[in-house]
């Protein structure tokens, strides 16, 4: 399964275009997180449908600057991975989006242990047995991919998610300034930096990641 992903759009997606070879060729687009830049419903559907122009199978959770509307947007589209999961050809993808709490008070911001309640919630009647892919918009604790001028601010209970599951990839954004790839017990982490920076990963999963790539237009 080829696997095309995206953090922190912000509502700008005037580089897709550039990219539409890999677009067309992924089996599975996913955003993860910030798919606006305060926006709602609007800003949203504007993205959804960008994307939509080169390819329609996509998965998304909301960032912490998303409002309320777009999680509602993405519900209504069968788009959302949200407290939720789904099985695609033989993989098992699961989602949580916001943050951590923030010092600018962003609209979509939860505490540590919603991370797990989420995500338990959303594996309560899976198969444990298939290969996981975790899509979440804040990253996990103590790795290179939530590491912001010298401090970790990631989340713990997503580190101990991780731990206790062992996904084999989990693609989450939210620090810009984090990019870049590391491990977490078995589990690739991937930060691919904002696309409005031109950042995507690009990934080939068979029951296993054959093949991950940090990507960059510019």
């Amino acid at each position: 399964m080829k696997i095309i992903t995206f953090s922190d759009i912000h509502g700008t997606t005037s580089i897709l275009p550039q990219i539409e070879s890999d677009l067309a060729r992924a089996d599975l687009v996913m955003i993860s997180g910030d798919i606006t830049d305060f926006g709602r419903e609007h800003e949203a559907q504007k993205v959804i449908q960008s994307i939509r122009r080169f390819n329609n199978r996509i998965l998304a959770v909301s960032g912490n600057c998303d409002y309320p509307e777009v999680d509602r947007y993405l519900t209504m589209e069968k788009l959302n991975l949200q407290h939720h999961s789904t099985v695609i050809n033989e993989l098992l993808f699961i989602g949580v989006g916001g943050s951590l709490n923030t010092p600018f008070n962003t609209p979509n911001e939860k505490a540590d242990d919603d991370f797990g309640l989420e995500l338990e919630g959303a594996l309560s009647d899976q198969d444990f047995s298939l290969p996981m892919v975790l899509l979440v918009h804040q990253p996990p604790y103590g790795t290179r991919i939530d590491l912001v001028r010298g401090q970790h601010l990631g989340s713990r209970v997503l580190r101990d998610f991780i731990l206790k599951y062992q996904p084999l990839v989990c693609f989450s954004g939210h620090f810009h300034e984090a990019v870049g790839q590391d491990t977490l017990g078995n589990t690739l982490l991937v930060n691919p930096g904002p696309l409005r920076n031109g950042g995507y990963v690009w990934t080939e999963i068979i029951r296993r990641v054959e093949n991950l790539a940090i990507k960059n237009i510019f």
